[in-house]
This record gives structure tokens, C-alpha cells and sequence, in this order.
């Protein structure tokens, strides 16, 4: 009987403090993440460039698209829309 009390015990610890664990973890990466924005923070894009290239996002994938082909365009939009920011941001 006092084998299995220390057994419930062992794995209690052991889950709360993996619980702990996690939150801490949580957090920490929570606050390095806003120090690391407010320390360098990212390049931002005028409102022109941004229309410019979700304008070219655009017919580069109206473009793309097959007469009859039923694939997700708006899926293919955002995916190439993010490359071009990226590669935009990346050249400034």
C-alpha cells in the first residue's frame, strides 16, 4: 500500500511539474518574443508598396489557373502574397 501512495505521489509531481514547466516556457518565449519586436523592430511597407504587390500577387496567380481547374486560388493567393512581402521586406 505504501509502494502505490508514493507511486500516485511520484507521478503527480511529475505531471504538475511539467505543467510548471510548460507555462514557464510559455511565458518565457512570450516576453522574448516582445523584447526582440521592441528591440528590432520589423521594416513596415507603405500602404502603396502593400497595394502594389497583393495587386501582383494577384494577377500573377489569375495568371497561373487552368480554364476548368477547381483548385483553391485564394490559398494560392495568400501563399504568393507572402513570398512577395518577404521578398520585398528582405530587399529593404
Amino acid at each position: 500500500m505504501d509502494f502505490i501512495m508514493f507511486l500516485l505521489i511520484a507521478v503527480s509531481a511529475l505531471f504538475i511539474g511539467s505543467v510548471v514547466i510548460a507555462i514557464l516556457r510559455g511565458i518565457g518565449e512570450s516576453l522574448y518574443e516582445k523584447a526582440y519586436d521592441y528591440l528590432y523592430p520589423r521594416p513596415a511597407l507603405s500602404e502603396e508598396e502593400m497595394t502594389e504587390i497583393l495587386h501582383e500577387a494577384a494577377e500573377f496567380v489569375h495568371s497561373k489557373q487552368l480554364p476548368g481547374e477547381n483548385g483553391d486560388g485564394f490559398a494560392d493567393y495568400l501563399g504568393v502574397s507572402s513570398q512577395m512581402i518577404n521578398k520585398r521586406l528582405k530587399g529593404k
